[in-house]
């Protein structure tokens, strides 16, 4: 059954002067001839051409996107030239599949979001549930499944390089292909890391989190998520559930019912579901000091100390104050932005009063990561490590739908067409995802990718009630 996109994440590395690499490539593209030639078209297996032929897709040139405006030190030139994340994706491809809808994916050969079956004829909208209410234990059960399979399973599509860039690709202009394969799990958490980990210690671009492109960052990354879980387990009807954390306080899922509890002065998760389950990436290094993430290398078991630094996880009249602010982000587009919903809600900005003036404040997305004091907050780039990670955000993108439904087309038009930092801007490429996707695509309702939240919450910030069923039950 055909699916949507997967994504590649190429993540170069800096010593000196000297390009480094350490990457996720689509494994139809690692061959000499498809590097050399920046290529990735492969042939199509339902129909047995290139990019599937008439009616699905052709191969096409795109122009290279280079990401500098307002990139924080992007204009220097040796990061431009060395972090290959600033032109994203064309120091490795700059030919790829151009499909027709509703067809989408490496070949053409998975479906476009909502759209289901080899000729993606299936239009269907999937239901995200509130994983609190006692009636869904069949898809908290399912949910604990398939993340196991994700963990242990390989990806079928993608490789992780194993070598540098001057390794793989000589001065003389010969290509020494040299990859490894890699878990579906991991593979989700090395494409957040390559994201996220900054350039150096002070070119911060973090390409998934430091400007307002968060939230769609997140968004496809959790569509992907979603239907990953589908393909290992052949279930399409799966709908990644939500957490609701503002107001649950203490974090009712912190139990071995649910994600597991933390034992010890550790908090390892000795009895849960996930007890077994090992970090990779865990080292917050810049990339331009040769830190090459090697998802071989099993690490430290999972951990949390739940309410150690930051006591109580965000509240109801948070997530409201959030959600009154009628402008996606505003200028200059940053951390620094105040008064919009976009830093509101990832914790850049007092959602009561927008300023972005927050000191040592946790707040929102930013307190509820750092209120696990563990594996989702000890290294910004790697907390998808730790599974509740999974239903964390998916309820980021509910907030984003209430945002969205509350605020309407006049709301989608205050995202940024440009000035933002790289990968952010209307029309930009999401750093990290292959094939090319942009934030455009992601700047809608979420009935037009394929789902859709229960219970559907009165979007009156002063009215939302349907939102604080199943609280701490």
């Amino acid at each position: 059954m055909a699916g949507p996109t997967g994504f590649l994440c190429v993540v170069l590395l800096a010593a000196s002067l000297i390009s480094l690499v350490a990457a996720q490539f689509p494994r139809d593209c690692v061959t000499e001839e498809g590097l050399s030639s920046k290529t990735c078209c492969p042939i199509n297996t339902y129909t047995g051409e290139m990019c599937g032929g008439l009616g699905r897709g052709s191969c096409l040139n795109h122009t290279d996107q280079e990401i500098l405006d307002h990139c924080n030190g992007c204009e220097n030139m040796s990061v431009r030239d060395l972090d290959d994340r600033v032109y994203w994706p064309s120091k490795f491809y700059t030919k790829w599949c151009e499909c027709e809808w509703p067809f989408t994916g490496l070949a053409c050969d998975k479906c476009a979001w909502g759209y289901y079956g080899d000729e993606c004829q299936e239009k269907k909208i999937l239901t995200r549930k509130n994983i609190k209410n006692p009636e869904n234990v069949d898809v908290l059960h399912n949910l604990q499944l398939y993340l196991n399979w994700l963990k242990f399973n390989y990806t079928i599509d993608y490789m992780t390089a194993t070598c540098t860039t001057a390794e793989m690709f000589s001065e003389d202009g010969t290509v020494t292909p040299c990859f490894r394969n890699v878990t579906v799990y991991e593979f989700l958490v090395y494409a957040h890391w390559y994201s996220t980990i900054p350039y150096n210690s002070t070119v911060t671009n973090d390409f998934a989190h430091r400007g307002n492109g968060f939230a769609i960052w997140h968004r496809h990354f959790m569509l992907l998520w979603e239907r990953f879980l589908q393909e290992i387990s052949g279930d399409y009807d799966f709908a990644l559930p939500y957490w609701k954390w503002t107001s649950d306080v203490k974090c009712s899922i912190c139990n071995d019912e649910y994600f597991g509890r933390s034992h010890g002065e550790a908090g390892t998760l000795d009895t849960s579901e996930f007890s077994e389950w090992r970090m990779v990436c865990q080292e917050l290094i810049p990339i331009s000091e040769g830190f090459i993430c090697d998802t071989d290398i099993k690490e430290d078991y999972l951990f949390r100390h739940p309410g150690r630094s930051v006591h109580d996880l965000p509240t109801d009249e948070e997530l409201y104050e959030t959600l009154k602010w009628p402008e996606f982000s505003r200028f200059p587009y940053d951390l620094t932005s105040e008064r919009n919903f976009a830093n509101a809600l990832i914790g850049a900005a007092v959602p009561l009063t927008g300023s972005a003036d927050i000191g040592n404040v946790y707040i929102m997305h930013a307190a509820g990561h750092s209120f696990f004091n563990g594996t989702m907050d000890y290294n910004a780039a790697t907390t998808p490590n730790d599974p509740i990670f999974s239903v964390f955000h998916s309820y980021v993108d509910y907030i984003l739908e209430m945002w969205l439904l509350y605020h309407g087309e006049r709301g989608m038009q205050t995202y940024p067409r440009w000035g933002a930092s790289g990968g952010q801007n209307w029309d930009d490429y999401i750093v990290g995802f292959f094939p090319p996707v942009t934030n455009s695509q992601y700047i809608k309702y979420s009935t037009e990718l394929g789902y859709v939240f229960e219970p559907i919450p009165d979007y009156n910030p002063d009215k939302i009630v349907d939102m604080r069923t199943y609280d701490n039950e």
